[in-house]
């Protein structure tokens, strides 16, 4: 196949549909259209001629059509930025994977990502990668920085014809929003070795082919088949849904403790109470005795006072016969 010249790809492309980017997959899928790229880690002009050709990546936002060059906001030298997909689920209390609705703050519509959770966000863009290019991404760092996590290096294999799904594991405790006209990851194309047009080097093995998995596949298949029909959820989550019942539990015991505690005391107050009136009129009945036994005493100490004062008077009076001396 004759390579096409950069004046006339560029021309090829223009703004064209779906269907026109899923004919030119077909068209280029097992045939390199420029076969003098060799197979490495692509820079912008290497991979800004396969995007534009195969629609390897459609709808494709990095070429400025009125300027004829690349956006240079989303081209690097050897990266091209994504954005987020109107898509994206997350799994609720049930174990139901439920696709989220977006938010709006001003003018603009986000995805929210939930404080500690973890949500299922699709790309905007659909790849449609031909056997010979692989793809690798990483999460914008501005989300990174913002306490969000993905796995480091994902890699896309060739053959793969669908949007992503990118699992964001959102650590902090705060709710986390991503504007749908804002970057979400960072892309890198590698040209693998050997293409589909060195069929020497496959003989022993095939050539790559679209991976079977991909096939026929919903997100909602795909996410299901990945965790063996397990929903998948933040641990950090599941932790605190726990912690809180807990903590509903402690307090319904304690609740349960404290009622039990103010009838006991209602019991013993009434328990102390029937034996309270019959204690005091014994002590009120004995201290009366106390006080009569302490008069009678005090009655007796003075009779015998004046016993002793009388019986001292006879002892001292002449007895009759006797002279005073």
């Amino acid at each position: 196949m004759s390579t096409l010249e950069p004046e006339e790809w560029l021309r090829s492309e223009g703004e064209k549909g779906d269907a026109d980017a899923n004919l030119r997959h077909l068209k280029y899928a097992a045939s390199d259209p420029f076969p003098e790229i060799p197979s490495a880690l692509l820079g912008s002009s290497a991979f800004l001629k396969y995007i534009r050709t195969t629609a390897m990546i459609h709808p494709f936002r990095g070429w400025n059509h009125e300027g004829n060059e690349p956006n240079k906001d989303l081209v690097k030298p050897a990266s091209y930025e994504m954005r987020p997909g109107g898509s994206f689920f997350m799994f609720d209390d049930n174990g139901d994977l439920a696709e989220q609705k977006l938010v709006h703050r001003g003018e603009k519509p986000y995805i929210r990502l939930p404080a500690n959770s973890i949500t299922f966000v699709s790309t905007e863009e659909t790849f449609r990668l031909p056997n010979y290019i692989a793809v690798r991404f990483n999460l914008r760092i501005k989300h990174v920085h913002r306490g969000i996590l993905l796995g480091t290096g994902p890699l896309i294999d060739p053959g793969y014809n669908r949007p992503i799904l990118i699992p964001l594991h959102n650590l902090t405790n705060n709710d986390h929003f991503i504007a749908l006209d804002e970057g979400l990851i960072w892309v890198e194309f590698t040209k693998t070795y050997p293409t589909t047009d060195n069929p020497l080097y496959h003989k022993p093995f095939g050539t790559p082919d679209l991976p079977k998995h991909t096939k026929g596949k919903d997100f909602r298949q795909y996410l299901f088949a990945a965790g063996g029909g397990v929903p998948i959820r933040s641990s950090i989550t599941d932790v605190k849904r726990s912690a809180q019942k807990a903590e509903k539990k402690v307090e319904s015991f304690d609740r349960r403790i404290r009622n039990f505690g103010l009838l006991g005391i209602a019991a013993l107050v009434l328990s102390v109470g029937g034996l309270l009136y019959p204690t005091l009129s014994l002590v009120y009945t004995a201290s009366q005795q106390i006080d009569g036994t302490r008069k009678e005493i005090s009655d007796l100490k003075a009779e015998i006072k004046e016993l002793k004062e009388a019986l001292k008077t006879k002892e001292n009076k002449p007895k009759d016969g006797e002279k005073g001396g």
